[in-house]
């Protein structure tokens, strides 16, 4: 009965020699893998911080490149403000023009206009003449305060 028991005993004790080897095959495994894991661990923290790095650049660069935008924005606002100016002076320059050619080939066609109504209309172009050279001044006062 003692041998059957050491038997038993051995047969036990090889059994967990043998589980033993097995348990320690699998330690051995995990901590070479989390060496691994430590390993992957420490460059993924490493790519988080250039990734928050190229984000800081990033909105650097884009914050500037907005400044930019709205400068130029606003600068094309004051040449577009200019440029209507400028044409609504035109239109008005060229109504003007229209009606003294248009007074011009009447007293062309009609030769027979009196001398006491040309005056009146030399009065009327001067008048015409006063206002376009305000405006003129008004206009090159305008465009020298805009630069």
């Amino acid at each position: 009965m003692s041998i059957l028991l050491d038997v038993f005993l051995v047969v036990l004790l090889s059994l967990a020699i043998g589980y033993g080897f097995i348990l320690n095959r699998s330690i051995v495994a995990l901590r070479r893998d989390q060496k691994s894991l430590d390993k992957l661990a420490t460059k993924f923290a490493e790519a988080t911080i250039r990734a928050e790095q190229g984000i800081t650049k990033l909105k650097s660069t884009t914050d500037g490149a907005s400044q930019s935008l709205d400068k130029a924005v606003d600068s094309a606002g004051l040449v577009r403000d200019d440029l209507k100016f400028l044409i609504d002076r035109g239109s008005k320059l060229a109504d003007v023009l229209e009606l003294d050619i248009r007074q011009t080939e009447r007293q062309q066609i009609s030769p027979g206009v009196s001398s006491e109504s040309k005056p009146n209309v030399g009065a009327g172009s001067s008048l015409r003449n006063e206002h376009e050279t305000q405006a003129e001044r008004e206009l090159l006062r305008a465009l020298q305060a805009v630069r």
